[in-house]
């Protein structure tokens, strides 16, 4: 719920309520991968967990080149 307050500074009319909603579901994920890393992970499990999500980045990357030209 608190992170649709804040969404609600962003994007305070109407017409984006589509975007709050959008903005809302991103920044709850990323408040719960900070808090796996927080209090929920050994420093070696973050270090592969921090490798998978470079990777991930990496492979996203290249298909959003790839979709745009």
């Amino acid at each position: 719920m608190e992170m649709h307050f804040w969404m609600m500074g962003v994007f305070f009319e109407p017409q984006y309520s589509y975007s709050r909603k959008m903005l809302t579901q991103l920044f709850m994920i990323v408040s719960v991968l900070d808090d796996l890393y927080d209090n929920h992970c050994t420093t070696e499990e973050g270090n592969v967990f921090t490798a998978a999500l470079q990777r991930f980045a990496t492979l996203l990357s290249i298909l959003i080149m790839l979709l745009i030209g």
